[in-house]
């Protein structure tokens, strides 16, 4: 499906620059709700299956929509076939991420999964 990715506030100036604060979330402070670009997306958890093989790191940082990835690829019991992931959380920077945040940190504590998933990567 495609989904639409809300571009900085500053990207008229110049959109290559600024499309470094973009966000899939339409409530960031510095995105443009009225301007936006639809994006492809790709379900992590069947592209991963269909690769077939163990992966050894994910780098993650999809602009606020993270812990829902994660949640997903948890509840589908792939990450089996992940040995690390590096996620960058956006919580610090979207307040309204931060209850969703704290509840991903505890389920990811509670399930063991402390040194498979870091999500103080920045």
């Amino acid at each position: 499906t495609t989904i639409p990715l809300y571009v900085h506030e500053k990207s008229d100036q110049d959109e290559i620059t600024w499309s470094v604060g973009s966000s899939l979330l339409d409530f960031k402070k510095n995105v443009l709700k009225e301007k936006k670009v639809d994006v492809e997306t790709v379900d992590l958890v069947a592209f991963i299956k269909q690769l077939g093989k163990p992966i050894d790191l994910i780098k993650m940082d999809i602009e606020g929509v993270e812990c829902k990835v994660i949640n997903h690829l948890i509840d589908s019991n792939v990450m089996d076939c992940i040995k690390l992931m590096l996620v960058e959380t956006h919580d610090h920077k979207i307040p309204e991420l931060k209850l969703e945040t704290d509840a991903l940190r505890k389920r990811i504590k509670d399930l063991g999964l402390v040194e498979k998933i870091n999500l103080n990567w920045i």
